[in-house]
């Protein structure tokens, strides 16, 4: 019998970083969150100095990913956090 898909809440939180050092950015968070950094995307913006990035994680993973996020990148600047559509974890 294939296994029960269960509804979590996920999350997309928003982090901007005054720098436009990409790579420095994404080892940062793989160094920080390791298997706890989920599926990503980020933005550099040349005009304004910035990068940005929309991290995926679930609700209940939340604090301890913004936790880890603030030890290991403090120049990391948090932003709006708004649920994920279609989230579903098998």
């Amino acid at each position: 019998m294939p296994p029960v898909q269960e509804r979590v809440a996920s999350v997309v939180l928003t982090l901007r970083v005054e720098n436009l050092d990409a790579l420095a950015l994404r080892r940062a968070l793989h160094g920080a969150l390791g298997n706890d950094l989920g599926v990503y995307a980020m933005a550099v913006d040349h005009a304004h100095g910035r990068t940005t990035v929309q991290l995926s994680t679930t609700a209940a993973e939340l604090p301890k990913v913004m936790d880890k996020i603030m030890r290991h990148v403090p120049a990391a600047e948090f932003g709006a956090i708004r649920v994920a559509s279609n989230a579903v974890v098998h």
